[in-house]
Parts: structure tokens; sequence; C-alpha cells
């Protein structure tokens, strides 16, 4: 019996994703690369005042 999954491979086995699944994954990786940026940001802020004290 094949699951949801193995229906959706394509001839090598790789998932095959509709264009809003695509989509969603492209602004996910943006967000997440916005906030890999904040939390850099972060730990700059954290480090200044660290050496402050």
């Amino acid at each position: 019996m094949r699951d949801a999954r193995d229906q959706r491979a394509d001839e090598n086995g790789e998932l095959v994703l509709t264009e809003q699944e695509r989509a969603l994954l492209a602004e996910i990786a943006s967000m997440a690369e916005r906030l890999r940026g904040e939390l850099e940001g972060l730990r700059a802020e954290v480090a200044e005042i660290g050496d402050a004290l």
C-alpha cells in the first residue's frame, strides 16, 4: 500500500510539491533567514552589554 507521499513522488523518488507548497516553503525560509539576522543582532547587543559590565 502506498501512502500519500509515495503518490506524490517523481520518477527519482523526490517529493513533488504544489505551487502553493513551494511558495510556503520559500516564505518559511525567508522568515527563518530574517530571524537568524535578528538573533545575531541580539547576540551582539548582549555581548556589548556583557563587555560594559
